[in-house]
This record gives C-alpha cells, structure tokens and sequence, in this order.
C-alpha cells in the first residue's frame, strides 16, 4: 500500500495502511467451514463507512484506469477509505466538507465516523479465528512539526495507528518506515 504525503515541498504526513490476512504458524490445512454470516449484525456507522468505502473506491479504481487504460490496477476500498479516514481527523472548515463528501459520508459526524471504522477493525480482527488478520495503520509526522495532541489520539484510540515523529530529511527514514511495515505485515 502506497503512502500519502500531505503538504508542500517535503512532506509533512504520511499514513500508510496495510491489511495482511494470513494462515495461522501451521500454514493452510485446507478448506474450513464456511462462515455462514457475521457474528453480529452491522451498525448504521459500520453499513454507511463499507457502502461508502466501496463507491469511493469503485471511483478511485475508475480515476486510476483513466489515467493509465493499458495498466494493470489493484486497490483496496477499505484501505484507500480508512487511510484519507485518518487524515480526515485533520481536516477543519471546507476542507473537512470536501473530504467528507468526496468519501460518501454524508451527514455522519467525524465521530460516527471514527466509532464505524473502530467498530469494523474490532470486527475484522475477530472474524476468523483460523485467519491471521492484522491492520497496520500509521502517521508519520516531520520532526519538529506541530500536529494536535486531539489528532494523534483520535487516530491510535479509532484506527491502531500507530503515531511517530520522523526527520524525513534523514536518507534512513524510508527504511525505518518499511521496517515498520515489514515487521506489521510479517
């Protein structure tokens, strides 16, 4: 999953999402039964966030066709939705408008918002237990930034993020962001 840098000249931001179902130490041992439905019913939140999150990303794939037809495309909805999710934990004004609609939230509040996509990773982790499911949610700030402590918390309390301060100017700071990735995703 790609990273998304916010900000002019260097970056300021960087969220990066990764989603990694995999088998548990012993490896596939074949076809299990089939999960008849979800152990719970989906909350209006929960409904509105995957409802939105598949047209969202219907959309995107379309953008991304448009600009490269000859191209093979691969995204994930819930990925590309949680990610600008986050950051819309840092929208104010116009700009939170924008992404709120952009994103086919509607009228949903940031904090219905939020309590869907906590309530979906809850859910997802528990699905399965024959399935090693993580999601490894990050915001990688520039060092010396000032970014609201009210942000930072929103978004490792509602996504697991996991929240550092980084001098991108440093030529290591790609590697200490793939290692954390490396290491999430196993």
């Amino acid at each position: 999953m790609r990273g998304i840098g916010l900000g002019g000249g260097a970056p300021f931001l960087a969220v990066f999402l990764l989603f990694f179902p995999g088998c548990g130490a012993d490896g596939p041992t074949g076809p299990g039964a089939e999960i008849p439905g979800l152990p719970r019913a989906l909350s209006l939140q929960e409904t509105a966030l995957v409802e939105a999150g598949n047209d969202f990303g219907f959309r995107l794939l379309n953008e991304l066709y448009e600009e490269a037809p000859d191209s093979n495309l691969f995204i994930a909805p819930l990925s590309a939705s949680m990610a600008l999710g986050m950051t819309l934990n840092g929208a104010g004004g116009n700009t939170l408008d924008q992404m709120r609609e952009t994103l086919g939230f509607g009228t949903l509040s940031l904090e219905e918002i939020n309590q869907g996509y906590r309530d979906l990773i809850d859910l997802l982790l528990e699905l399965d237990s024959r399935v090693e499911m993580g999601i490894g949610n990050s915001i990688w700030y520039r060092e010396g930034y000032p970014v609201r402590t009210d942000f930072l918390e929103r978004v490792e309390t509602s996504f697991d993020a996991y929240v550092r301060e980084l001098d991108f100017g440093d030529p290591g700071a790609a590697g200490i962001i793939n290692r954390w990735g490396k290491d999430e995703t196993r």
